[in-house]
């Protein structure tokens, strides 16, 4: 005897049209509230509709912020499959290239190198990654790219970015 309430709630929203079942106990969870007889004797009609009303805002409350969460962690694991797929798609893309393309980052250094790469130019993957792209330019043009580096880095200022450009490599 006592007075019980219960109140089920989802604890992982729908995201972009996938969707829960609720058969899954571990999607739901109850939030059970109990006042005992002895309780609800000592108190009068006013407080008990209080009581349940608190009840019903709590859950209510704790509802809205498990949802917060649950979304933010849905959105979250779900941009992570997303830049897992795009990372798949570019890795597939750049290893079956037969043209070489490499990333260098804002210092000069390779951080990526393809098999297209390793056969143009001769180096793997594990000789060139770190290293100064320099390695692959003739001695001719080095100068001039540290020049254009040096220049970028202080002002972002670019001659040859989003340009095309034939050099003897």
């Amino acid at each position: 005897s006592g007075f019980f309430a219960y109140t089920r709630i989802s604890a992982a929203p729908t995201l972009e049209g996938h969707s829960i079942n609720p058969s899954t106990t571990s999607n739901w969870w109850w939030i059970i509230s109990y006042v005992s007889p002895q309780e609800l004797d000592l108190i009068s009609q006013v407080q008990r509709e209080r009581y349940i009303l608190f009840n019903v805002i709590f859950a209510l409350l704790f509802a809205i912020g498990s949802w917060i969460g649950a979304d933010s962690m849905n959105r979250h694991h779900f941009a992570e499959r997303q830049l897992m797929a795009s990372e798949r798609r570019f890795r597939s893309v750049t290893e079956t290239a037969r043209d070489a393309i490499l990333i260098v980052d804002e210092d000069g250094n390779i951080v990526s190198w393809n098999s297209g790469a390793e056969f143009i130019f001769g180096y793997a993957e594990s000789e060139v990654l770190g290293k100064s792209v320099t390695l692959i330019m003739p001695e001719r043009y080095r100068d001039m790219h540290r020049d254009g580096m040096q220049r970028y880095q202080q002002t972002g200022e670019s001659k040859i970015i989003d340009t095309t450009m034939e050099l003897h490599g």
